[in-house]
C-alpha cells in the first residue's frame, strides 16, 4: 500500500499523476531512492476514530539496516477539482491538536523491528459529522547524514453513522482511451473506496483505487485509461472500501459513439 500511493512533494500539480492518492501517502522528496521506500512500511494507511472506536496503533516496521527517528506532525491537505491533494498551511504540533491525541512525540525504531505510535481521541470528543486531519510521520536516520521523507495519513474522527451521498455528474471519453469521471459528494462525511469500469457484457476493463471525495458540494475529476474502447456503451461504478465496504455510492452508462468504439 505504500508504494502504490506515493507521489513526488506537491511541487507542482503537473508532474503529480491524476489519482485520488490516497489512502493519502506521500513522499517528501528532498532525496528518494528505492532502498528507503523497501525500509519502512506504515500500517495501517487510513485511519478512523469513532465513538466506538477511539484509540488506533500506527505501527511503523523498519527492515533496513539503519535506525530510524520517526516524528509526528499534523498538517492539512486540501483536494483539488483535478483530484490532486495539496497541503495547506503549515505543521500543526501535537499539542496544538486538541481533536486526536499522539503519544510518543519521536520515536527510534532499530534496524529489523517495529514501533508503535497511539492515536486516541479525547474522553469528551463529540462524535459529530466530521473532522479530518492529516498525520504526517517525519522519518530521518537516527545516526549519519541521509534522505529525510515522510509518509502522511489521513485521520478521520466522525459519527459512524452518517454516510456520504455521491453522484457522478459527467464522463468524458477521449479516442486515446481516457476516461474522466467528475464526482460530487453532497455529504457532510469524505468517502473512500474505488472506480471500476465494465463493458456492456460486466467485463471489468480498469480500476482505480484509493478514491476520496473530501470536499462536500464540490466536483472532482478523476482520470483512468482504458486498455482499450468497448463497443456501445460502459458502466461505471464508485464502490466503497474499508468502513463502506458493501456500498455501492454511484453508478451511471455512457453510450459511446461508432467513431469511438475499436
Amino acid at each position: 500500500m505504500l508504494r502504490e500511493s506515493i507521489s513526488q512533494e506537491f511541487n507542482t500539480s503537473a508532474i503529480m499523476h491524476r489519482v485520488a492518492g490516497f489512502v493519502l501517502i506521500f513522499m517528501l522528496a528532498i532525496t528518494i531512492n528505492d532502498s528507503a521506500l523497501a525500509e519502512i512500511s506504515v500500517e495501517p494507511t487510513r485511519i478512523v476514530l469513532t465513538k466506538n472506536n477511539q484509540t488506533t496503533l500506527v505501527t511503523v516496521q523498519n527492515t533496513g539496516l539503519r535506525s530510524q527517528r520517526i516524528t509526528p506532525a499534523w498538517v492539512n491537505i486540501v483536494q483539488a477539482n483535478d483530484s490532486v491533494l495539496h497541503p495547506s498551511g503549515n505543521e500543526i504540533s501535537l499539542a496544538d491538536m486538541q481533536t486526536v491525541r499522539v503519544w510518543p512525540s519521536t520515536l527510534v525504531v532499530e534496524p529489523m523491528s517495529s514501533q508503535a505510535f497511539t492515536l486516541l481521541t479525547p474522553p469528551k470528543t463529540a462524535f459529530t459529522g466530521e473532522k479530518r486531519i492529516h498525520l504526517r510521520l517525519n522519518i530521518d536516520p537516527a545516526h549519519g547524514a541521509g534522505p529525510r521523507w515522510a509518509v502522511v495519513l489521513p485521520v478521520l474522527v466522525k459519527n459512524d453513522l452518517i454516510r456520504p451521498e455521491v453522484r457522478i455528474t459527467h464522463l468524458d471519453l477521449q479516442k486515446n482511451g481516457d476516461i474522466s469521471i467528475t464526482m460530487k459528494n453532497t455529504a457532510s462525511v469524505s468517502s473512500h473506496g474505488h472506480i471500476v469500469v465494465f463493458d456492456r457484457d460486466g467485463l471489468r476493463l480498469a480500476t482505480l483505487n484509493n478514491v476520496n471525495l473530501y470536499t462536500p458540494e464540490t466536483e472532482v475529476t478523476f482520470s483512468i485509461k482504458l486498455p482499450k474502447i468497448p463497443k456501445d456503451q460502459l458502466t461505471v461504478r464508485y464502490l466503497g472500501d474499508a468502513e463502506f465496504a458493501g456500498i455501492a455510492f454511484a453508478e451511471q452508462v455512457l453510450k459511446i459513439s461508432p467513431e469511438l468504439s475499436r
